[in-house]
């Protein structure tokens, strides 16, 4: 006799990604005056920065894991550096493989006989650039409970208080990949320069994603604080 209120069974309990963005200055706007030059553990290749943002990926495994679970960082437009922080052991740390020099893609693995948690921790240079706007998303690897989305733009100054970080209002949507459909969700959290969103029950490839289309015009750079411009300290606008 079959049990309908048995709760579903999935590979993942639970994925979050917290996306916090340091700084950012408009590429085509700067080019040739970089924020500061960067060099790659990976690929010892060395390129400019115009804008930086750290990612926290916690993912904690369900009742269907499997020996073995896998993670990727990819960026279409810009630089990836990761680390796998836990579980933190050399045997099983892939992390930093230097058999690739791809700097657009870093990926690693993990035995989940004794483990139920895992923690990377992601550097993204120059990955939130564009001039038609721009989008930050996580992925279901496999079939999830839970999948959220933070994304911090707290930490970016804009000069004018009186005009925001985005040219229009940033939406939220939620890709079903073997549905092929497309559907707007709801911000848990939104203040203007933190959103918050997620999903419960998702397929494995579906995304959730937050798009945005910056305000290049009203950004405090860091070249103007380098050279000592006088800004008002009443014109940043920063919140926490």
């Amino acid at each position: 006799m079959n049990n309908t209120n048995t709760p579903k069974q999935n590979n993942i309990a639970a994925k979050i990604l917290y996306i916090k963005i340091l700084f950012i200055i408009d590429r085509k706007k700067f080019k040739g005056n970089p924020v500061f030059i960067r060099k790659l553990r990976r690929s010892g290749e060395e390129f400019p920065v115009y804008d930086q943002a750290t990612f926290f990926q916690f993912t904690k495994f369900g009742a269907l894991k499997e020996d073995i679970a896998e993670w990727k960082f990819t960026s279409a437009g810009g630089e990836v550096d990761a680390l796998q922080i836990f579980p933190f052991e050399h045997k099983d740390f892939f992390a930093d493989p230097a058999k690739t020099n791809i700097n657009k893609m870093v990926e690693g693995a993990i035995k989940l006989k004794d483990n139920d948690n895992l923690l990377v921790i992601c550097q993204y240079y120059n990955g939130f650039q564009g001039e038609t706007g721009s989008w930050a998303g996580v992925r279901a690897d496999k079939n999830t409970d839970l999948l959220r989305l933070i994304v911090d733009f707290s930490s970016v100054m804009t000069a004018d208080v009186d005009k925001e970080l985005f040219v229009e209002s940033p939406t939220a949507y939620w890709n079903q990949y073997f549905e092929k459909k497309k559907s707007p969700i709801e911000f848990e959290f939104n203040d203007g320069r933190v959103f918050s969103i997620s999903q419960k029950n998702v397929s494995q490839k579906d995304v959730i994603m937050i798009k945005y289309k910056m305000n290049w015009d009203n950004l405090i750079t860091l070249q103007s604080i380098v050279n000592k411009k006088e800004i008002e300290p009443k014109r940043f606008k920063r919140l926490f």
